[in-house]
């Protein structure tokens, strides 16, 4: 049996050979993921430091839209820089493995450099061309060398190929929900900012009224029926308020503990899941 029967039982029975690493290989590998990962981390913790609230700019849809534009486009320019850096990187191996396959010998080793040579010379390059031979069997050993050299690189590369597709879209997938989770995740915290705010307006509205019972020297409030009601009505709407303020910080925790997050960490998103409520302020 000869090496293109050998290779196409290998490839039609699909076990194709399994992709051997070093020990020095796959701490590479490890170390190159741990690196990426710390990237994310250092980005993100010069992130918090760097950020100042700033009352001046107005908490609206327009101010959120913004902020998630320039984020999505730092995200696709760091995506770019990794994409191409292991495009770069996957170049050489993915040659050395067309050109040295583990599968041929020598001389067919040479045949497949002689025939990629002819497939892909442009006459712009200014390679040299070899010359042409004129003969009758020309034709069908070149087909015959190129169908040789394509079962070589299907039974090399093929599988390693799909085992990569599969995992970029997997790694997509997941992505798209992180992105997702994260964007819900912006989106409770802006809605709890703006009740926190609502409740300091409120509260700050009752300490003023707080305060003109007392200017008036009144025991009671119950002596003066409008004040009276003025006083329920905002002792209500704070009650309403601190309920919804509660339901929305229990949402916000529970998204950021199902997120995968590491809120542990990070002060600001174990505040949010730990935080304790002050339910025994007296209104």
């Amino acid at each position: 049996m000869d090496h293109s029967t050998v290779a196409e039982t290998s490839v039609s029975a699909g076990k194709p050979a399994p992709l051997t690493l070093s020990r020095d290989e796959e701490r590479i590998l490890e170390a190159y993921d741990h690196l990426r990962q710390l990237e994310i981390r250092i980005a993100l913790l010069k992130a918090q430091q760097k950020w100042v609230p700033n009352p001046s700019i107005p908490d609206t849809e327009e101010t959120l839209t913004t902020a998630k534009e320039e984020a999505s486009k730092a995200r696709a320019s760091w995506l770019l820089r990794n994409n191409t850096t292991d495009s770069v990187m996957m170049a050489n191996p993915i040659l050395k493995a067309v050109h040295n396959s583990t599968q041929i010998t020598p001389i067919e080793r040479y045949v497949c450099l002689h025939i990629l040579a002819c497939l892909h010379y442009q006459p712009s390059s200014g390679l040299p061309r070899k010359p042409e031979r004129k003969g009758k069997g020309r034709g069908r050993g070149k087909g015959r060398e190129t169908t040789h050299l394509t079962i070589l690189i299907t039974s090399d590369l093929l599988p390693h190929i799909r085992d990569r597709d599969a995992a970029s879209s997997t790694f997509a997938k997941n992505s798209a929900e992180l992105r997702n989770t994260l964007d819900a995740l912006t989106t409770t915290e802006s809605h709890t900012l703006r009740a926190s705010r609502r409740n300091v307006e409120l509260a700050k509205d009752l300490f003023e009224l707080a305060e003109e019972a007392e200017r008036r020297k009144k025991g009671d409030a119950g002596d003066d029926p409008e004040l009276q009601s003025r006083l329920e009505t905002l002792r209500a709407a704070v009650k309403e308020s601190r309920q919804k303020w509660r339901v929305m910080k229990g949402t916000a925790s529970a998204v950021v503990v199902g997120s995968g997050v590491d809120w542990v960490r990070d002060e600001a998103l174990r505040q949010i899941v730990l935080d304790p409520e002050n339910d025994n302020e007296d209104l």
